[in-house]
């Protein structure tokens, strides 16, 4: 799964744990968080990839990862702010933080 592709199958966890599938959806999770274990193991380490890591952090409900991992896009050149002000999968991130939207 490549970075364009690979947001879709985190809306589609985020969609299994808002429908109380939680087994499913942190099985999605849990397999993201080994793709990026191994991206960065093979030296790919880009904004982008920073950014979905902080859309499955904020799905764990880890809002300071989910933080410190769009500091990291941001770093890295990400520039997609409203893409994060409208991402359903930061949604409790958001609203941890007390934004709209």
């Amino acid at each position: 799964v490549w970075t364009w592709r690979f947001p879709h199958g985190l809306y589609y966890a985020d969609a299994l744990l808002r429908a109380g599938d939680r087994e499913r959806g942190n099985t999605l999770l849990d397999g993201a968080g080994r793709l990026f274990a191994r991206l960065a193991a093979e030296g790919l380490v880009t904004g982008e990839l920073d950014y979905q890591r902080a859309l499955v952090a904020s799905l764990r409900g880890e809002h300071d990862a989910a933080a410190a991992a769009l500091e990291e896009a941001r770093v890295r050149g990400w520039r997609n702010e409203w893409q994060a002000r409208r991402d359903p999968a930061l949604a409790g991130f958001r609203a941890r933080r007390g934004e709209h939207g």
